[in-house]
Formats: structure tokens, C-alpha cells, sequence
């Protein structure tokens, strides 16, 4: 395939930003809610059908919580790491969207680190999905393009 086929083919490629909420719920399933359409969205981007992307900050915070509530064994870690690494395309956060946190942060009344996810959705105009019922209720309150996991099955 040449270079600008493939472009065009990754362009033409629904690409939307999942925050850290999400992305645990692909690995840690024990009572949690939502898991059907967190796992729709895992396996669409396992068969490069959609194009996920998030900040780097969410490996940081995955990670926390399987050092602290789930106690991940490390096999296992280095599994979920290569993969996520393989199928999520992550950006690092730099000071232009910790810019953009700061004050999304202080309308939303709400972490730098979930703030971040919004302001990297207004950098890159791409939705964001989240399972955190907070960010989602104070983001979508203030007008912000988020969507709560569940609404990802009405795009189909």
C-alpha cells in the first residue's frame, strides 16, 4: 500500500479520546459497570476499525490503580502495557494542553489530570468518552464535547 493510501485510509478512521475510566474497564472487569460498550470500543480498535487515542498521563493512572485496587500481577502488567501501547495512540501531555487543563479545570471544578482529557478533546476537536459519571456530568454541563461510555452504541 502506498503511503498516501494508507493515509487517506487512516483520515477516513473515527478517532476518539477515552480517558483513563475506560481503558481500565478493558483489563479489570470485577464489579464494574459499562463493560459491554468499554469493550465494544476496545474491540473496535483491535481490528483497526476506530482510532483511540489518550494522553500519557492514563498509563500513570492505570497503573495506580493495578498497583492499589487490584494488585496486577506483573506478567500480567507487562501484557496490558505492550498492548496498550500497541492499539492506543498516546499523546504526551506538554504545556499547551496543560494549559488548556488549567482552565477547563478551574470552570470544572475538577482534577488537572481528568481536565487534561478535555482540554486534549478541544485541542484535537475528537469526542472524548468517559465512565467517570463527575467529569461527565460537570464537563457535559459546561458544554463540553464528552459523552458518557454507554452513548458509544448510538453511533451505530
Amino acid at each position: 500500500m502506498e503511503l498516501n493510501e494508507f493515509l487517506i485510509k487512516e483520515d477516513i478512521k473515527k478517532k476518539y479520546i477515552l480517558d483513563t475510566s475506560i481503558i481500565i474497564k478493558w483489563y479489570y472487569t470485577y464489579n464494574e459497570n459499562d463493560l459491554d460498550c468499554a469493550r465494544l470500543f476496545y474491540e473496535q480498535v483491535k481490528n483497526n476499525q476506530v482510532i483511540i487515542v489518550s494522553l500519557d498521563i492514563m498509563i500513570y493512572e492505570m497503573l495506580n490503580f493495578f498497583i492499589f485496587k487490584f494488585n496486577m500481577p506483573e506478567d500480567k502488567i507487562n501484557k496490558v502495557l505492550t498492548e496498550v501501547y500497541d492499539i492506543v495512540f498516546l499523546i504526551s501531555i506538554n504545556k499547551h494542553i496543560l494549559e488548556e487543563a488549567y482552565k477547563v479545570a478551574r470552570i470544572l471544578k475538577n482534577s488537572i489530570y481528568d481536565s487534561s482529557f478535555v482540554a486534549l478533546s478541544l485541542k484535537l476537536n475528537y469526542p472524548l468518552f468517559t465512565a467517570d459519571k463527575k467529569l461527565y456530568s460537570s464537563a457535559k454541563s459546561n458544554d463540553y464535547n464528552i459523552s458518557y461510555v454507554t452513548d458509544y452504541q448510538q453511533y451505530f
